[in-house]
């Protein structure tokens, strides 16, 4: 196997509400897609462990859960837009927060995953070969112990080139793309890596008002991954949905379910607890109906379970006490574009 989950596209996407208070304003839209893409994710990692331990799920079923690992690619256009239209002009601010956002709620699934395969080397995936420095700092020296967490690794990659171009950053991220498109040739999961740029890209077009008619694009590119099965393509479509439902909202076109609002706000730890927790949950039942439908609920409900008790109050207690957590202070995103609309110089950027 996202997003997938990639820990900024877990962050609350949002911009701060104008004036002192430093309030923030959730884009919806954005949250309601983290919550489907963690679902998508869910309902992989849940059909798989239900075929694992039951060995009866119809492959109808099974042919539809297997595209749910393109949650991961959602995760990553959604990374590069948020981090790019919330990255302020601080530096050491944005390191902080992002390395308290990805290993906080990480580390302590992380590490109680790593005890359990060293306890007990003969869970269901505990011969598989990872590693104890990847898992601790989730630098690229092997794989971490909790299986979604490689998506992090990327995750980081990013944050950090991101950071060493902060003045520049789409420059940076081309160059990182083409480094990453080169690397390809000898491993094709580096075609992940332009997709962070497909999100810093779609916050430009938003930001500057580029681009027409980016949902009938987005069809476009659909059509042709259908064709030509090109992981990377999908990452492009998630690219022009997002600068399409992101206007939508703001033009008042478009309106979000609270329930998926608030799972959009679970989804990084839903992403990290469910995987594990589907396994054991599919374990309990012989018909592949009842394990893959408690292995669903167990793993999201699960999520939400620690997302309550234990990231929120995690980032709470790292928040910095005189500004709002881990964000810049800038206008609403809707007062961005109708500011755009009456000064289109605005927002322009050295890139």
């Amino acid at each position: 196997m996202a997003s997938g989950s990639p820990a900024e596209s877990f962050d609350r996407c949002a911009a701060p509400d104008g004036g002192s208070a430093p309030r923030r304003r959730v884009i919806d839209v954005l949250q309601a897609g983290r919550a489907v893409a963690a679902l998508a994710v869910v309902v992989h990692h849940a059909a798989a462990s239900t075929e694992t331990f039951t060995k009866g799920i119809p492959s109808g079923l099974q042919w539809l859960a297997s595209y749910g690992y393109l949650g991961v690619d959602f995760f990553f256009v959604l990374s590069g837009f948020i981090i790019y239209h919330t990255r302020g002009n601080d530096l050491g601010r944005y390191a902080r927060s992002r390395l308290a956002r990805i290993f906080a709620p990480y580390l302590p699934v992380g590490v109680g995953i790593a005890l359990a395969y060293t306890l007990f080397p003969h869970l269901s995936a505990g011969t598989r070969q990872w590693s104890w420095l990847a898992t601790l700092t989730l630098l690229p020296v092997g794989r971490p112990a909790l299986i979604v967490a490689w998506t992090l690794q990327y995750e980081l990659a990013f944050y950090f080139v991101f950071g060493l171009f902060f003045r520049r950053p789409i420059r940076g991220m081309i160059g990182f793309a083409v480094l990453a498109a080169i690397g390809s040739l000898w491993s094709r999961e580096l075609l992940l890596v332009p997709e962070f740029l497909f999100g810093v890209l779609a916050a430009v077009a938003v930001e500057r008002g580029w681009g027409k008619l980016p949902l009938l694009f987005a069809c476009a590119v659909f059509a042709t991954y259908c064709v030509v099965g090109e992981r990377i393509l999908f990452g492009l479509t998630m690219a022009f949905l997002v600068v399409g439902l992101v206007r939508a909202e703001s033009s008042g076109r478009l309106r979000t379910p609270q329930l998926l609002s608030f799972l959009g706000a679970a989804s990084y730890s839903i992403y990290l607890v469910h995987n594990p927790l589907c396994a054991l949950a599919a374990r309990l039942f012989d018909s592949w109906l009842l394990a893959f439908v408690s292995a669903l609920l167990v793993g999201t409900i699960g999520g939400v379970a620690y997302h309550l008790l234990i990231e929120v109050p995690l980032l709470r207690l790292l928040r910095p006490r005189s500004r709002a957590p881990f964000q810049r202070e800038a206008p609403p995103l809707h007062d961005l574009l109708q500011a755009h609309t009456e000064h289109p110089s605005l927002g322009r950027r050295d890139a």
